[in-house]
């Protein structure tokens, strides 16, 4: 038995596995990936879409991967939206990219979605006038920062980024967050997602 392999069968000792943890650890060690069963600290998963006004109450079926000089961490992360009686909770596969020299804190999704709570947020868009698809596609958000977010969002990253699907992307000043719908993915939807960040790290 691989030492991975021995790896993963100590992680997942005396845990209930449900079906989809088995088809994820399937996935993982068919793709010679890392895999976690559970996170114990969630803090380096603070980003806006995870964190704020909600409550992360598990990260699960973590599948890690190198890619370059980047860390990917793919996940499904639930969360708790409201009081204990009546709290909503939500269940979304996200990778986290992690290996980044700068990075400043964005927000960035669907722009009709995003602007539908523009009032709520109290930020403005960040356009950029000379890509006006990229504009009309995003709507990117900042916290004072416009200055720093407009260094990160190269030519070659606003080219890159008019390419995909509709995604989302945040930072939490460190690390960046893609997700690709607000659900949990299947495992080509994952390789889809894989995909995608190794695209978005070689247009950093």
């Amino acid at each position: 038995m691989a030492a991975r392999d021995r790896e993963n069968k100590a992680t997942l000792k005396n845990v209930n596995i449900n079906e989809r943890t088995l088809k994820l650890l399937s996935f993982a060690n068919g793709n010679d990936y890392e895999f976690k069963n559970k996170a114990k600290n969630y803090d380096t998963w603070n980003f806006y879409h995870l964190s704020i006004r909600k409550q992360i109450e598990s990260i699960e079926n973590i599948i890690s991967l190198n890619e370059s000089s980047y860390q990917f961490e793919i996940a499904d992360v639930i969360t708790k939206t409201g009081a204990e009686i009546t709290a909503d909770t939500d269940k979304i596969t996200v990778l986290k990219i992690s290996g980044l020299k700068a990075c400043p804190k964005f927000y960035l999704a669907k722009a009709s979605w995003l602007e539908k709570i523009q009032d709520s947020l109290g930020y403005n868009d960040i356009d950029f006038k000379d890509f006006k698809d990229f504009s009309n596609k995003y709507a990117l958000r900042g916290d004072n920062n416009e200055a720093e977010i407009r260094a990160f969002f190269t030519t070659k990253l606003l080219t890159t980024l008019v390419t995909f699907n509709d995604i989302v992307l945040s930072s939490n000043g460190k690390d960046l967050l893609i997700h690709l719908d607000d659900d949990l993915l299947s495992d080509s939807q994952i390789e889809t997602l894989i995909d995608t960040a190794k695209r978005l790290v070689k247009a950093l």
